[in-house]
């Protein structure tokens, strides 16, 4: 709909006729520019009714039911305040999506920011096979790869200009070089033992509702390496996410001394011994005493004497070919009904989450040695 400037000049000419003079505006608080809002209103009105009635029909209320079904969202989603579903989205299509570089959650292969980059899928596809084959021909590769010779001579092309690959003439073919297990160096380890467990702390979250933690031991220190405290609606009023823990009063901290091996306990010990920190110092008797009731249960607690009186915290070990490696921790309100039953409610599943996890590591290191 388009208006015309000569109506809109003529209305404003118009109303300024009407109006007193420029003394008795100001003392009355009217702009100059409320004159020209009004002639703008007047105007599109005025324009719209040899359009048609629907401007006017809006302001009276005499809008058809069809046309208000197309601007008004539906009535159930608007109670929800959903207001990606006003605007055309579900919840059921954005509300279980989770970005790739989100805290909330995994995040899926078919749901990350972006599409993923086709040339980089067929270069990875062509290392994973030479990797398996160790030296292959490009009708080998094409064999498994499925991908056109002029693609994998390109992609062989790539690899050996930055090293992972090398054309052999005695061989007939390509074979990788030793630069490939450098791809792998920042598996080892912490990142192994986080991909593990990250979706079954995930799910334990999403079972019991409490934020879960998964801690290890790097040089003497216990750390918090990964949470779900993000996706927890009961999560503590502190951050988690690379919290240094106490080893000898902690319920992680417990829970690792409790279950890793007697060498490794004295040596640990003696560093808490000799770093002088007010949150390392503890009683030997009762330490003593509490990793015995933690190899017992099963799981940790924190020192009540020392910890905190609102939270309560449980440990329980994840091992892998026998040794601790790491802890997984759930923490709740001492208030809450869990805190009247840490096994059944929190323990129990906690220990089942623990076993995937293990289950987990196992297999992930199984393929890195493949």
């Amino acid at each position: 709909m388009k208006l015309d400037s000569s109506i809109l000049i003529d209305s404003y000419a118009s109303h300024l006729q009407d109006w007193p003079p420029v003394e008795q505006r100001r003392a009355r608080g009217v702009s100059p520019g409320a004159a020209m809002t009004k002639a703008r209103q007047t105007s599109a009105e005025d324009a719209c009714i040899e359009d048609g009635p629907t401007l006017s029909a809006k302001k009276s209320g005499q809008v058809s039911s069809r046309r208000l079904e197309s601007v008004m969202p539906d009535p159930a989603l608007a109670s929800k305040g959903s207001v990606r579903a006003a605007r055309g989205r579900t919840k059921q299509q954005s509300g279980d999506r989770c970005r790739s570089n989100s805290k909330r959650g995994d995040a899926l292969p078919a749901e990350c920011s972006y599409q993923p980059v086709e040339a980089a899928q067929r270069v990875l596809r062509v290392l994973r096979a030479m990797n398996s084959l160790r030296s292959a021909s490009v009708a080998e590769l094409h064999t498994i790869t499925g991908l056109s010779k002029s693609t994998i001579v390109r992609m062989l092309d790539t690899l050996i200009h930055e090293g992972y690959v090398m054309r052999d003439n005695f061989i007939g073919g390509y074979r990788v070089t030793s630069e490939a297990q450098h791809l792998s160096n920042g598996f080892r380890g912490l990142p192994l033992v986080i991909e593990a467990s990250r979706p079954w702390a995930v799910k334990l979250t999403e079972r019991i509702k409490w934020p879960v933690s998964v801690a290890t031991v790097h040089h003497g220190k216990l750390s918090v390496d990964f949470t779900t405290s993000a996706i927890s609606p009961w999560a503590f009023p502190f951050a988690t996410l690379h919290r240094q823990l106490s080893l000898a009063n902690s319920a992680l901290g417990r829970c690792y001394l409790a279950f890793c091996s007697q060498r490794e306990q004295e040596d640990l010990l003696r560093g808490l011994g000799t770093s002088g920190k007010a949150e390392e110092k503890f009683d030997p008797v009762v330490l003593d005493h509490a990793l015995k009731a933690a190899r017992q249960n099963g799981f940790a607690v924190e020192d009540g004497m020392r910890g905190s009186r609102k939270f309560q915290f449980i440990g329980v070990p994840v091992f892998n070919e026998g040794v601790c490696v790491a802890c997984l921790g759930v923490g709740f309100y001492a208030t809450a009904p869990a805190a009247a039953h840490i096994v059944s409610d929190v323990y129990t599943p906690t220990r089942e989450a623990a076993d995937m996890i293990e289950k987990g590591i196992a297999r992930l290191r199984a393929w890195s040695v493949e």
